[in-house]
């Protein structure tokens, strides 16, 4: 069976914002040198520190804008039977799943032939053997976090890929991927979405 890639364009129409249905076309990612190696307003703090680069992708403009219409997507529709409990104590709150999200997502791990695959290809991934052949697949997610959280005075880094949960089941991760030289990027201009 070919797997057929969605026109970027159409799909493109799907990507709404700001509350009020306009399509989201443009998006501007971090300029090269951004620090992620101290705390910093409009950054994150990652342990392993380091600066971001911009990476060379044809939907990226010299300004680092990203034009979504020029993107590839990751091709297919696959969908899930997620399982979210939340559960709350008086100082807690527990979440506990499979961390599978509540909508269809493209396939992963991206398949050879599609036009996201090259990408992704040449990404490392710990554990596999690159960025295309890491699957979405359920995993024992059970995480307790302060019912009333509060501020800490001090920032502390980010040492951990998942920094957060929605109650649609899918989790957040660490905005920070690595392009092939293994030099930090923002993986939203590097790597091509799903629909």
């Amino acid at each position: 069976m070919a797997v057929v890639a969605p026109h970027p364009a159409r799909a493109a129409e799907d990507v709404r914002g700001g509350g009020d249905g306009t399509l989201i076309t443009r998006l501007r990612t971090p300029p090269t040198g951004t620090s992620i190696a101290a705390p910093a307003r409009d950054t994150l703090f990652a342990c392993k520190g380091g600066t971001l680069t911009r990476p060379g992708r044809p939907w990226i403009d010299a300004h680092g804008v990203i034009d979504v219409l020029k993107r590839p997507f990751v091709s297919g529709t696959v969908h899930w039977r997620k399982y979210l409990k939340v559960t709350r104590t008086a100082t807690e709150r527990r979440f506990k799943g499979n961390g599978l999200p509540n909508h269809p997502t493209g396939r992963f791990p991206v398949q050879k032939g599609t036009p996201a695959y090259k990408y992704y290809a040449e990404i490392p991934a710990h554990g596999y053997p690159n960025a295309a052949a890491i699957p979405i697949k359920p995993w024992n997610l059970d995480v307790t976090v302060p019912r009333d959280p509060s501020v800490r005075a001090q920032p502390t880094c980010i040492d951990q890929l998942t920094t957060g949960m929605a109650l649609a089941s899918g989790t957040f991760h660490l905005e920070v991927a690595t392009d092939a030289e293994d030099r930090p990027v923002d993986p939203n201009a590097a790597l091509p979405l799903d629909r």
